[in-house]
């Protein structure tokens, strides 16, 4: 499913060839709302051991290389290797990174940016959403109940979003739904 999100796309350049070995890590971050979305390569870390650890990032999600390839490709025909800077750029209100080995590049969003800078962000960002939300992980959740069984707390993405969400929205208005 992820591989059709971008495939409509009439021709995705490529500025970076990954292969299996590589370990790449996406992620769209918003640094206010705490919200960090990462998209791993299986050679970072297997997806059976990323969605058993009830300790790990609960929206972090596991891509073969190929969907990771087509990810990389449509941010590249999105302008992100054209505007992206080395480092991190933690801190910035909205970033979107890639780190490949060792190298981080992040484009990061912000006031100076042009109309059509900023559009092209936009269709990034947009690009790896699609490609985030069309990949289906199963994250052992924390029950509350103490019980180490791995199929004990298992919440679908939705389900996983929505408390989340609840979540967020208790604290800031001090725990009234």
């Amino acid at each position: 499913m992820a591989l059709t999100a971008c495939a409509t796309t009439p021709s995705l350049a490529r500025a970076v060839t990954i292969g299996p070995a590589d370990h790449v890590e996406v992620v769209y971050e918003q640094a206010q709302s705490g919200l960090r979305q990462t998209l791993l390569t299986e050679s970072v870390v297997p997806a059976n051991e990323l969605y058993s650890r009830r300790d790990g990032d609960s929206l972090a999600k596991v891509l073969s290389t190929g969907q990771m390839q087509v990810l990389l490709d449509a941010l590249a025909t999105y302008g992100f290797f054209d505007h992206a800077r080395p480092g991190t750029g933690e801190g910035s209100p909205f970033r979107l990174a890639v780190r490949i080995g060792g190298r981080e590049q992040a484009w990061v969003k912000h006031s100076g940016m042009g109309i059509d800078e900023l559009t092209r962000y936009h269709e990034a960002m947009a690009a790896f959403l699609n490609i985030y939300n069309a990949t289906e992980s199963f994250h052992t959740g924390r029950s509350g109940t103490g019980s180490a069984s791995a199929a004990d707390g298992i919440l679908d993405e939705p389900e996983r979003l929505r408390a989340r969400n609840l979540e967020a929205l208790r604290s800031r208005t001090g725990n009234r739904p």
